[in-house]
Protein backbone atom coordinates (compact mmCIF):
# COMPACT_ATOMS: atom_id res chain seq x y z
CA UNK A 1 0.00 0.00 0.00
CA UNK A 2 1.75 2.82 -1.41
CA UNK A 3 1.04 6.55 -0.25
CA UNK A 4 0.29 7.10 -4.05
CA UNK A 5 -2.09 3.94 -4.22
CA UNK A 6 -4.53 5.59 -1.62
CA UNK A 7 -4.06 8.89 -3.05
CA UNK A 8 -5.13 7.62 -6.59
CA UNK A 9 -8.09 5.81 -5.09
CA UNK A 10 -9.68 8.19 -3.00
CA UNK A 11 -13.30 9.56 -3.77
CA UNK A 12 -13.25 13.47 -2.55
CA UNK A 13 -16.85 14.14 0.11
CA UNK A 14 -18.05 17.19 -0.01
CA UNK A 15 -16.52 19.07 3.46
CA UNK A 16 -17.98 21.27 6.11
CA UNK A 17 -16.99 24.13 3.58
CA UNK A 18 -19.11 23.02 0.64
CA UNK A 19 -22.18 22.77 2.94
CA UNK A 20 -24.41 25.38 5.14
CA UNK A 21 -24.07 24.82 8.93
CA UNK A 22 -27.60 24.56 10.44
CA UNK A 23 -26.21 26.19 13.95
CA UNK A 24 -24.13 28.58 14.05
CA UNK A 25 -21.39 29.67 11.21
CA UNK A 26 -18.34 27.48 13.14
CA UNK A 27 -20.67 24.19 13.20
CA UNK A 28 -19.06 21.98 12.81
CA UNK A 29 -15.93 23.32 11.10
CA UNK A 30 -14.49 24.68 15.01
CA UNK A 31 -13.69 20.46 14.72
CA UNK A 32 -11.15 20.95 11.65
CA UNK A 33 -9.02 22.31 14.72
CA UNK A 34 -6.15 21.04 15.33
CA UNK A 35 -4.63 21.02 19.02
CA UNK A 36 -2.09 19.55 21.43
CA UNK A 37 -2.60 16.28 20.89
CA UNK A 38 -3.05 15.41 17.14
CA UNK A 39 -0.97 18.29 15.25
CA UNK A 40 1.61 16.48 13.19
CA UNK A 41 4.26 19.23 14.41
CA UNK A 42 7.53 18.80 13.16
CA UNK A 43 6.50 14.98 10.88
CA UNK A 44 3.61 16.42 8.80
CA UNK A 45 5.34 15.01 6.12
CA UNK A 46 4.55 11.78 7.03
CA UNK A 47 1.09 12.72 6.33
CA UNK A 48 1.31 14.77 3.74
CA UNK A 49 -1.20 14.75 0.43
CA UNK A 50 -4.21 12.85 2.00
CA UNK A 51 -7.01 11.08 0.60
CA UNK A 52 -10.63 12.99 0.80
CA UNK A 53 -12.43 9.83 1.00
CA UNK A 54 -13.02 8.58 4.66
CA UNK A 55 -12.24 4.95 4.41
CA UNK A 56 -9.57 5.84 2.43
CA UNK A 57 -8.62 7.90 5.90
CA UNK A 58 -9.47 4.78 8.42
CA UNK A 59 -7.53 2.36 6.33
CA UNK A 60 -4.15 4.97 6.36
CA UNK A 61 -4.88 4.62 10.21
CA UNK A 62 -5.40 0.95 10.43
CA UNK A 63 -2.03 1.09 8.25
CA UNK A 64 -0.28 2.16 11.37
CA UNK A 65 -1.38 0.47 14.06
CA UNK A 66 -1.46 -2.79 15.52
CA UNK A 67 -4.25 -3.38 18.71
CA UNK A 68 -2.52 -4.42 22.13
CA UNK A 69 -5.32 -7.03 22.78
CA UNK A 70 -6.09 -8.24 19.65
CA UNK A 71 -2.81 -9.12 17.95
CA UNK A 72 -2.19 -12.60 18.79
CA UNK A 73 -6.32 -13.52 18.46
CA UNK A 74 -6.91 -11.48 14.90
CA UNK A 75 -3.17 -11.76 13.28
CA UNK A 76 -1.42 -14.17 15.38
CA UNK A 77 1.20 -11.64 15.91
CA UNK A 78 3.21 -11.98 19.11
CA UNK A 79 3.92 -9.14 21.05
CA UNK A 80 6.76 -8.77 23.93
CA UNK A 81 5.45 -7.21 27.25
CA UNK A 82 7.69 -4.03 26.50
CA UNK A 83 6.18 -2.96 23.11
CA UNK A 84 2.98 -2.60 25.43
CA UNK A 85 4.92 0.79 26.27
CA UNK A 86 3.91 2.16 22.32
CA UNK A 87 0.98 2.94 24.07
CA UNK A 88 1.91 5.19 26.59
CA UNK A 89 2.74 8.13 23.73
CA UNK A 90 -0.23 10.35 23.73
CA UNK A 91 -0.14 12.95 20.95
CA UNK A 92 -0.14 12.29 17.22
CA UNK A 93 3.11 13.87 16.92
CA UNK A 94 5.04 11.29 19.14
CA UNK A 95 3.17 8.58 17.35
CA UNK A 96 4.12 10.19 13.67
CA UNK A 97 7.78 10.35 15.54
CA UNK A 98 7.89 6.74 16.48
CA UNK A 99 6.81 5.36 13.19
CA UNK A 100 9.47 7.65 11.58
CA UNK A 101 11.77 5.90 13.83
CA UNK A 102 10.56 2.58 12.79
CA UNK A 103 10.94 2.78 9.02
CA UNK A 104 7.54 4.59 7.85
CA UNK A 105 8.91 7.57 5.46
CA UNK A 106 4.93 8.54 4.75
CA UNK A 107 1.60 6.67 7.07
CA UNK A 108 0.50 4.88 3.41
CA UNK A 109 4.16 2.82 3.36
CA UNK A 110 3.49 -0.72 3.36
CA UNK A 111 4.47 -2.95 6.57
CA UNK A 112 3.70 -6.16 7.66
CA UNK A 113 1.39 -6.55 10.84
CA UNK A 114 4.01 -6.93 13.42
CA UNK A 115 6.24 -3.82 12.44
CA UNK A 116 2.99 -1.64 13.10
CA UNK A 117 3.08 0.52 15.94
CA UNK A 118 1.30 -1.16 19.45
CA UNK A 119 -1.93 0.82 20.16
CA UNK A 120 -5.32 0.73 21.77
CA UNK A 121 -8.79 2.16 20.26
CA UNK A 122 -8.13 5.64 21.57
CA UNK A 123 -4.98 5.72 19.27
CA UNK A 124 -6.82 4.70 16.58
CA UNK A 125 -9.18 6.99 16.89
CA UNK A 126 -7.43 9.93 18.12
CA UNK A 127 -4.83 9.47 15.02
CA UNK A 128 -7.66 8.54 12.79
CA UNK A 129 -9.65 11.82 14.00
CA UNK A 130 -6.44 14.12 13.08
CA UNK A 131 -6.22 12.47 9.68
CA UNK A 132 -9.65 13.18 8.65
CA UNK A 133 -9.16 17.23 10.08
CA UNK A 134 -6.24 17.17 7.67
CA UNK A 135 -8.31 16.17 4.92
CA UNK A 136 -10.56 19.03 5.26
CA UNK A 137 -13.86 16.98 7.24
CA UNK A 138 -14.52 17.82 10.55
CA UNK A 139 -13.89 14.83 13.38
CA UNK A 140 -13.79 14.27 16.89
CA UNK A 141 -12.21 10.84 18.40
CA UNK A 142 -15.63 10.16 21.23
CA UNK A 143 -14.73 7.66 24.48
CA UNK A 144 -17.40 5.41 25.62
CA UNK A 145 -18.97 1.76 25.14
CA UNK A 146 -19.31 -0.91 22.62
CA UNK A 147 -22.44 -3.57 22.93
CA UNK A 148 -20.93 -5.35 19.95
CA UNK A 149 -17.64 -7.14 22.13
CA UNK A 150 -19.50 -9.09 25.01
CA UNK A 151 -22.91 -9.76 24.83
CA UNK A 152 -25.30 -8.03 27.45
CA UNK A 153 -22.56 -5.93 27.65
CA UNK A 154 -20.89 -2.15 27.23
CA UNK A 155 -17.35 -2.25 27.19
CA UNK A 156 -14.99 0.86 27.12
CA UNK A 157 -14.38 1.33 23.45
CA UNK A 158 -13.74 4.61 21.20
CA UNK A 159 -14.49 5.43 18.27
CA UNK A 160 -14.40 8.50 15.36
CA UNK A 161 -17.25 10.70 15.00
CA UNK A 162 -16.88 12.90 11.68
CA UNK A 163 -19.48 15.42 9.94
CA UNK A 164 -20.83 13.50 6.82
CA UNK A 165 -22.01 16.89 4.74
CA UNK A 166 -23.90 14.48 2.28
CA UNK A 167 -26.55 13.95 5.25
CA UNK A 168 -25.76 16.98 7.41
CA UNK A 169 -25.23 14.68 10.49
CA UNK A 170 -22.63 13.47 12.66
CA UNK A 171 -21.37 9.78 11.31
CA UNK A 172 -19.70 7.20 13.81
CA UNK A 173 -16.96 5.09 12.54
CA UNK A 174 -14.68 2.44 14.09
CA UNK A 175 -11.05 2.73 12.90
CA UNK A 176 -9.94 -0.42 14.69
CA UNK A 177 -12.20 -2.62 12.71
CA UNK A 178 -10.28 -3.75 9.68
CA UNK A 179 -11.65 -6.50 7.95
CA UNK A 180 -9.78 -9.26 9.56
CA UNK A 181 -10.60 -8.10 13.23
CA UNK A 182 -14.67 -7.49 11.94
CA UNK A 183 -14.82 -10.97 10.80
CA UNK A 184 -13.58 -12.26 14.12
CA UNK A 185 -16.18 -10.16 16.03
CA UNK A 186 -18.95 -11.10 13.31
CA UNK A 187 -20.09 -7.45 13.16
CA UNK A 188 -23.49 -7.15 11.75
CA UNK A 189 -23.06 -3.44 10.72
CA UNK A 190 -20.59 -1.61 8.65
CA UNK A 191 -18.26 -0.26 11.10
CA UNK A 192 -17.85 2.83 8.96
CA UNK A 193 -21.08 3.77 9.80
CA UNK A 194 -21.45 2.30 13.45
CA UNK A 195 -25.18 2.43 14.61
CA UNK A 196 -25.73 4.51 17.69
CA UNK A 197 -27.09 2.07 19.47
CA UNK A 198 -23.86 -0.14 19.02
CA UNK A 199 -21.55 2.72 20.03
CA UNK A 200 -22.59 4.88 23.37
CA UNK A 201 -21.20 8.09 24.00
CA UNK A 202 -19.63 9.12 27.43
CA UNK A 203 -23.09 11.14 27.73
CA UNK A 204 -25.51 8.52 26.17
CA UNK A 205 -24.24 6.15 28.66
CA UNK A 206 -24.20 7.71 31.43
CA UNK A 207 -27.88 8.93 30.72
CA UNK A 208 -28.93 5.24 30.27
CA UNK A 209 -27.85 4.37 33.55
CA UNK A 210 -28.80 6.92 35.16
CA UNK A 211 -32.48 6.55 34.03
CA UNK A 212 -32.40 2.72 34.84
CA UNK A 213 -32.21 2.01 31.08
CA UNK A 214 -28.96 -0.07 31.76
CA UNK A 215 -27.28 -1.76 34.51
CA UNK A 216 -24.23 0.07 35.65
CA UNK A 217 -22.56 -2.49 36.61
CA UNK A 218 -23.14 -3.73 32.43
CA UNK A 219 -20.60 -0.69 31.92
CA UNK A 220 -16.58 -1.65 31.70
CA UNK A 221 -13.88 -3.61 30.98
CA UNK A 222 -12.01 -6.39 32.66
CA UNK A 223 -12.65 -6.26 36.47
CA UNK A 224 -13.35 -2.59 36.16
CA UNK A 225 -17.67 -1.62 35.84
CA UNK A 226 -20.10 0.82 37.04
CA UNK A 227 -20.47 4.72 37.73
CA UNK A 228 -16.57 4.58 38.37
CA UNK A 229 -15.82 3.75 35.00
CA UNK A 230 -18.90 5.46 33.51
CA UNK A 231 -17.27 9.01 35.04
CA UNK A 232 -13.63 7.98 33.72
CA UNK A 233 -15.14 7.35 30.22
CA UNK A 234 -17.58 10.34 30.42
CA UNK A 235 -14.27 12.68 31.25
CA UNK A 236 -12.73 11.78 28.95
CA UNK A 237 -14.93 11.94 26.36
CA UNK A 238 -16.06 15.62 27.57
CA UNK A 239 -12.54 16.48 26.85
CA UNK A 240 -12.19 14.95 24.04
CA UNK A 241 -14.76 17.20 22.99
CA UNK A 242 -12.78 20.14 23.77
CA UNK A 243 -10.14 18.31 21.74
CA UNK A 244 -7.60 16.82 24.79
CA UNK A 245 -8.19 13.17 23.78
CA UNK A 246 -6.65 11.66 27.21
CA UNK A 247 -5.51 8.03 27.59
CA UNK A 248 -7.64 5.53 30.06
CA UNK A 249 -4.79 5.46 32.50
CA UNK A 250 -4.20 9.27 32.67
CA UNK A 251 -5.45 10.81 36.09
CA UNK A 252 -5.97 14.01 37.47
CA UNK A 253 -7.50 15.76 40.91
CA UNK A 254 -11.04 15.51 40.24
CA UNK A 255 -14.01 13.32 39.35
CA UNK A 256 -11.32 11.01 36.82
CA UNK A 257 -9.99 10.04 39.76
CA UNK A 258 -12.28 10.32 42.81
CA UNK A 259 -14.42 7.44 43.41
CA UNK A 260 -18.11 8.06 43.09
CA UNK A 261 -18.84 6.31 46.44
CA UNK A 262 -17.29 9.74 47.93
CA UNK A 263 -19.04 11.70 45.58
CA UNK A 264 -22.10 14.17 47.65
CA UNK A 265 -25.17 14.95 46.16
CA UNK A 266 -23.86 17.79 44.66
CA UNK A 267 -21.20 16.12 42.82
CA UNK A 268 -23.92 14.22 41.18
CA UNK A 269 -25.60 17.44 40.19
CA UNK A 270 -22.31 18.57 38.65
CA UNK A 271 -22.08 15.49 36.62
CA UNK A 272 -25.86 15.27 36.02
CA UNK A 273 -25.51 18.81 34.48
CA UNK A 274 -21.99 18.47 32.45
CA UNK A 275 -23.66 15.10 30.66
CA UNK A 276 -26.66 17.39 29.92
CA UNK A 277 -24.64 19.92 28.51
CA UNK A 278 -22.06 17.89 26.39
CA UNK A 279 -25.42 15.37 25.48
CA UNK A 280 -26.35 19.36 23.74
CA UNK A 281 -22.31 20.25 22.30
CA UNK A 282 -23.90 21.13 18.92
CA UNK A 283 -26.38 22.99 20.26
CA UNK A 284 -24.79 25.15 22.39
CA UNK A 285 -20.90 24.52 22.68
CA UNK A 286 -20.19 27.79 24.48
CA UNK A 287 -21.95 26.55 27.27
CA UNK A 288 -20.47 23.71 27.15
CA UNK A 289 -16.77 24.65 26.96
CA UNK A 290 -17.63 26.98 29.90
CA UNK A 291 -18.78 24.78 32.16
CA UNK A 292 -15.70 22.50 31.90
CA UNK A 293 -13.31 25.90 31.72
CA UNK A 294 -14.57 26.64 35.40
CA UNK A 295 -14.73 23.84 37.45
CA UNK A 296 -11.19 21.85 37.30
CA UNK A 297 -12.81 17.81 39.05
CA UNK A 298 -13.81 18.18 35.19
CA UNK A 299 -10.96 19.94 33.13
CA UNK A 300 -7.72 18.27 32.05
CA UNK A 301 -4.73 20.37 33.63
CA UNK A 302 -2.64 22.82 31.07
CA UNK A 303 0.48 21.49 32.77
CA UNK A 304 0.39 18.12 31.83
CA UNK A 305 2.90 17.19 34.53
CA UNK A 306 0.48 17.19 36.82
CA UNK A 307 -1.26 14.11 35.34
CA UNK A 308 -0.56 10.51 36.75
CA UNK A 309 -0.02 7.69 34.42
CA UNK A 310 -1.29 4.49 36.37
CA UNK A 311 0.53 1.72 35.10
CA UNK A 312 -2.33 -0.93 36.36
CA UNK A 313 -5.00 1.37 35.19
CA UNK A 314 -7.04 -0.72 32.94
CA UNK A 315 -6.04 -0.55 28.82
CA UNK A 316 -9.16 0.64 26.74
CA UNK A 317 -9.93 -1.65 23.80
Amino acid sequence: MQADSFHATASPIATASETSASNTPSFPTRFLALGRMDAPGRHADMIADLPTDPAELVRLTQNALIHQHVAKWVYDVDLSPERARETWLRTVEEKLGWLGEHGYRHIGDPHPMAAHMVGICRDFSVLGAALFKLAGIPARARCGFGTYFEPGKHIDHWVIEWWNAARGAWQLTDAQMDPPTAAKLQLDFDPMDVPRNRFLTGPVAWQLARSGGADAQSFGIFQWWGYDYLCCNLMLDVNALLNTPMQPWDGWDGYKDLPSGQWTEADWAVVDRLVALADRVDDDFDAFRAFVAEDDRIRVPEDWGLIRNYNDCPPSV
